[in-house]
């Protein structure tokens, strides 16, 4: 289990463990794919149910997939 990932359990979702759950991803990638991989990498399940929960069509990036699944204001610090 990859350990920084193990770290997010038991608490409050929040962009960072998105992109900790995603990281090496590569874009675009539906809903789907990106549930699969946050499974992968041993994710909240909450986070894994939000992403799959997604309407399905392309995410384009990081920036995107944080908008989608925590809100309008939400972004994944690093990426403007």
């Amino acid at each position: 289990m990859d350990s920084a990932v193990h770290a997010l359990r038991g608490r409050g979702l929040n962009p960072t463990d998105l992109h900790i759950a995603l990281a090496g991803i590569t874009y675009p990638a539906r809903p789907s794919e990106l549930a699969d991989y946050a499974r992968q990498r041993n994710a909240d399940e909450q986070l894994v149910a939000r992403l799959a929960a997604l309407p399905d069509m392309p995410i384009v990036g990081p920036n995107q997939v944080c908008m989608a699944v925590f809100g309008r204001h939400a972004q994944i610090q690093g990426n403007p």
